[in-house]
C-alpha cells in the first residue's frame, strides 16, 4: 500500500476502481490493506466480492443465458444472474439495458428507468435502450417524458417501425388519438407486415368510434398472422360491442382452441352467450373461470344471477369490471344498438317540475359514466360533479369538459365519505348495479339539500321488491323504490313507467323518478 495512503483511503480507492471494471487493481489494493491489517472487515469483504468473479471476458453466451431464462418465465433468476454481471463488467451498456429489460418484464418500471438510463449514461446513442427508456415511461404513464425519448430518436433519423408503435402507444396514452394514428401509419409504411401494429391500429380506431375500421384492422394483422390472440380477441370484442354475436363468439372459440384456459376469452365467450340467450352455455364458461380463480367476483355475481341465486347487493367491483372493458364502445352501443335515451329525458323532466327556476347550485351525477347526463344537464347547474367506479369510462367523460370534478369511486362510498350537500343529483341506470336501495337512499337525504331534486330510473319489476335477473341487473319494484325513498325522508314528485333501453331487440320496461327532501 502506497505510504501516502491510509488504509480508508485505500478501501475507498479500491470501491471505485471495482465499480468502473477494474477489478484487478481493486484486489491489489484489498489486499495491500490486509496485509498491513489482517483483520480490516472491508478489506475481507471487498476482496471476497471480487475474488475469482471477474477474469471471464463477457461473452454472447452471457447474455444468451440470461435471454433463456427470461424466455423460460424465471424472471427472479434472470435478475439475479444479470445484476451479477452488472457488478461483473459494469461498463457494459448492453448488459444495463438487459437488466431494464429484465425489470420492465419484472413489472419494475422505476428501476428498469434507473438500468435504462446507466446504459445511455455509458452510451448515449444506444437507439435501443432510450426506446426502452421511452417504453418504461409509458408503462408509468409518463407520457410527456416517453414522448420527448421518441422524438429524440426521430430526430436521429433512428426510428424504426417498432420505435413509430412504441410512439403511438404513448399518444394514445396521452389522449392524442389523432396522432397516434399517423404514427401507427408510419410504422406500417416502414413494416407492412407488422401484425401489432394492425392491433394497435384497431384499438386506436376504436377509441375514436370508428369501429368498423377498427375490425378491418384487426382482420388484416389476423390476415398475416391468423393465431395473434391479441387481434383475435380484440376482434371479437369489437363484433360483440356492434351486436355481433355469433361472429363474436366464433373469434372467443378460436382464441379457446388455441389456450383453453384463456380467461379473457373465456369470459368475453360468456357475455357474448348472454347476450345470446344461452344463459346455461355461459355458466359453463364462468365455472371454468372460478376453477382457474376461485375469489374471481365478476364471475361469481354472474354465476349467482344466471343461477337465480338470492342476492340483494351488488359488488362493486363487477361494474367496475364491466365498464372499464366497455368503455370505448359504450356510448355507440348504447345509445344505438340499445335506443338507450333517458339522459335526454332529464332537462325537460326538470323543466316541467322547476319552470324558470330550473337551475342548480351543486349537481351530482352519481354513475356518470361517459358523461351522458352530464351532457345534458351542464347548463343547469353552476358546479357539477361526476363519479364513476371505473376509470377508463371517467377517462371518456373528462373529454367533454362538461364536469368541474371527476371522481373514481362506488356509489354507496362516496355517498358516505362526501360532506358536500346537493340541489341536484341524478342517478341514471345505475341502482340496476346496486341491488338494495335502503343505505343508498339514505346517504342521498344525507347530502341533500332541502328542496333537492333526485332523479333516478330503474327496470321495473313485478311481484316481489328487488331480484338480480340473469343478465347481471338489478330490478326492482315501482313500490320497493318509493318505499325506500319514503323511509328516507324523501318525497315523490314525479314517476312514470318508460322504455328504458333494448334487450335482445325487445323493450325493457323501466320507471323514472324524481324525489325531493
Amino acid at each position: 500500500m502506497a505510504a501516502q495512503m491510509t488504509a480508508s483511503q485505500a478501501l475507498e480507492r479500491a470501491a471505485l476502481l471495482a465499480k468502473a471494471g477494474n477489478v484487478d487493481e481493486a484486489k491489489r489494493l484489498y489486499a495491500q490493506v490486509l496485509s498491513a491489517e489482517p483483520g480490516n472487515k472491508k478489506a475481507k469483504k471487498g476482496l471476497k466480492a471480487l475474488t475469482g468473479s471477474s477474469k471471464a471476458t463477457l461473452s454472447p453466451a452471457d447474455f444468451d443465458r440470461v435471454a433463456r431464462l427470461v424466455n423460460a418465465g424465471k424472471l427472479d433468476a434472470a435478475r439475479a444472474d444479470i445484476n451479477k454481471l452488472c457488478r461483473l463488467h459494469p461498463e457494459q451498456p448492453a448488459l444495463h439495458n438487459l437488466r431494464g429489460v429484465v425489470l420492465s418484464r419484472l413489472e419494475e418500471s422505476e428501476h428498469a428507468i434507473d438500468a435504462y438510463k446507466s446504459a445511455l449514461s455509458l452510451e448515449p446513442g444506444f437507439s435501443e435502450a432510450l426506446n426502452n427508456l421511452a417504453t418504461a415511461f409509458t408503462d408509468l404513464k409518463r407520457y410527456k417524458e416517453a414522448l420527448g425519448c421518441y422524438q429524440e430518436l426521430v430526430n436521429r433519423g433512428q426510428a424504426d417501425a417498432e420505435v413509430y408503435a412504441n410512439l403511438a402507444r404513448a399518444l394514445k396514452g396521452a389522449g392524442q388519438a389523432d396522432n397516434a394514428l399517423e404514427a401507427l401509419r408510419r410504422a406500417l409504411q416502414l413494416n407492412p407486415l407488422y401484425t401489432d401494429a394492425f392491433n394497435d391500429l384497431g384499438n386506436v380506431l376504436n377509441d375514436m368510434g370508428k369501429h368498423d375500421d377498427a375490425i378491418k384492422a384487426y382482420e388484416s394483422a389476423l390476415s398475416l398472422e391468423p393465431t395473434h390472440r391479441k387481434a383475435l380477441l380484440n376482434l371479437s370484442r369489437s363484433l360483440s360491442g356492434m351486436s355481433r354475436h355469433n361472429e363474436a363468439l366464433m373469434g372467443y372459440q378460436e382464441i379457446l382452441d388455441l389456450d383453453p384456459m384463456n380467461e379473457a376469452a373465456l369470459g368475453g365467450a360468456s357475455n357474448t352467450l348472454q347476450a345470446l340467450g344461452r344463459e346455461q352455455e355461459a355458466l359453463e364458461y364462468l365455472q371454468k373461470i372460478l376453477k382457474l380463480r376461485p375469489d374471481d367476483k365478476t364471475a361469481k355475481h354472474l354465476v349467482a344471477a344466471i343461477s337465480g341465486q338470492n342476492v340483494s347487493r351488488g359488488d362493486a367491483a363487477y361494474a367496475r369490471a364491466v365498464f372499464e372493458g366497455y368503455a370505448a364502445n359504450f356510448e355507440k352501443h348504447l345509445t344505438e344498438s340499445l335506443e338507450y335515451s333517458i339522459p335526454g329525458k332529464i332537462p325537460s323532466l326538470l323543466e316541467k317540475l322547476d319552470g324558470e327556476n330550473a337551475w342548480y347550485s351543486q349537481a351530482l351525477d352519481l354513475g356518470c359514466g361517459t358523461g351522458l347526463v352530464g351532457a345534458q344537464i351542464r347548463s343547469y347547474c353552476e358546479h357539477l360533479t361526476g363519479v364513476d367506479v371505473a376509470p377508463a369510462m371517467l377517462a371518456k367523460a373528462e373529454e367533454k369538459a362538461v364536469y368541474d370534478a371527476l371522481t373514481t369511486n362506488d356509489v354507496s362510498a362516496m355517498l358516505s365519505s362526501d360532506e358536500s350537500r346537493y340541489d341536484l343529483i341524478v342517478c341514471a341506470d345505475v341502482l340496476i348495479y346496486i341491488g338494495a336501495l335502503d343505505e343508498v337512499f339514505k346517504r342521498v337525504a344525507q347530502r341533500s339539500n332541502p328542496g333537492v331534486r333526485f332523479v333516478l330510473s330503474t327496470e321495473l319489476l313485478e311481484g316481489q321488491d328487488l331480484k338480480l335477473q340473469k343478465s347481471g341487473r338489478f330490478a326492482h319494484s315501482s313500490d320497493y323504490v318509493q318505499r325506500c325513498a319514503k323511509d328516507a325522508g324523501l318525497t315523490l314528485l314525479h314517476k312514470e313507467q318508460i322504455p328504458l333501453r333494448k334487450e335482445r331487440g325487445e323493450w325493457l320496461p323501466g320507471e323514472l323518478f324524481v324525489f325531493t327532501r
